[in-house]
């Protein structure tokens, strides 16, 4: 299943998505180029362990830019093309879903689930990333979300699985709340940090 071709600046390369399992519509999203010139392929991300999402090329014709979830977050990510290594751009409790590269600053959409979506600068070097779009100030000011919290439980197996919780707002520890348990997803995409306006968790804890 072979999807979401794109060119280089140059027109020298092609890039695209490919998925290995015929049937499979939620199977990993690996990412290949194609030298037009040389007509060979190569796969990038075969020793990457994740999926590949949106993804756009550098100015450069060598680097690529792409979001990819990683334990219940969205990341940037760029990968040099003839190299094949890959370097991890932003971390934290969020979701970068979106980016664009030009006139050399690179531009990710970022959202978390106390936060609907906004633009922001990244930089690459550093991953410090500063905020050009406030576009839902005037609503999230007047606001108060619940906090959210990263917790790790062991499943049956052994396994480490992380999960979500939300807290209302305003909430007092020494009191007992109802607990509602959401489940949702996999094996097609994960409960990341996303923000939502028809699931939206912040509204549900606060009810």
């Amino acid at each position: 299943y072979d999807r979401n071709p794109s060119y280089s600046e140059n027109g020298q390369f092609i890039a695209w998505w490919s998925m290995a399992t015929p049937g499979n519509e939620a199977d990993q999203k690996r990412l290949f180029i194609l030298d037009t010139k040389t007509n060979q392929k190569v796969y990038l991300t075969q020793e990457f362990d994740q999926n590949v999402d949106q993804y756009v090329w550098g100015e450069d014709n060598q680097t690529i830019y792409f979001s990819s979830g990683v334990k219940g977050t969205k990341q940037l990510y760029k990968i040099n093309t003839e190299t094949k290594l890959i370097s991890q751009i932003t971390k934290g409790l969020h979701d970068f879903v979106l980016c664009q590269k030009q006139n050399g600053v690179l531009i990710g959409e970022k959202m978390s689930m106390s936060m609907a979506p906004e633009f922001f600068r990244v930089d690459e070097t550093t991953g410090v990333e500063t905020q050009i779009t406030l576009t839902n100030k005037s609503i999230s000011d007047n606001i108060k979300m619940g906090e959210v919290q990263e917790r790790w439980v062991k499943t049956t197996d052994g396994k480490d699985m992380l999960v979500w919780v939300i807290l209302p707002p305003n909430f007092d520890k020494t009191k007992k709340y109802p607990t509602l348990l959401y489940c949702q997803g996999g094996p097609q995409s994960t409960v990341s940090q996303f923000w939502s306006y028809r699931w939206n968790f912040q509204i549900m804890a606060a009810n």
